[in-house]
């Protein structure tokens, strides 16, 4: 159901479908292998984006800042799963789900801070 990831393994892993032809696969007692692998970039949500996907014409990679968003430099992806909790259709013709990316962070209002500056 390709990767995992448990509290047993340090990193996230899965069942090799062709494990006799993955030599740097691990067997496992009872004959199956498995590998280490990656998960995709997960949303703000948790949600795991999709490694590539498309938009307004252009591919993108996980978590990106898109021509529709550059002003704002909000990163975000179409996810995996359409029905993660918190990913949305709304404002998307193709009715793929998506979701703004985790590391999105507002930047400070300095008006909001008196400056300390002395010479």
């Amino acid at each position: 159901e390709g990767c995992v990831e448990t509290e047993d393994m340090e990193h996230a892993w899965c069942v090799v479908e062709d494990g006799g032809h993955c030599f740097d696969g691990i067997p496992f007692v009872d004959g199956r292998v498995f590998d280490f692998c990656e998960l995709p970039e997960r949303s703000a949500n948790g949600c795991h984006c999709l490694h590539e996907w498309e938009h307004m014409g252009k591919t993108y990679h996980g978590c990106a800042v898109t021509a529709d968003h550059a002003e704002s430099h909000k990163r975000w992806c179409m996810v995996e799963d359409q029905s993660c909790p918190g990913a949305t259709t709304e404002g998307h013709d193709n009715g793929c789900a998506w979701d703004w990316c985790d590391d999105y962070q507002e930047c400070p209002d300095l008006n909001a801070y008196p400056a300390k500056w002395e010479p």
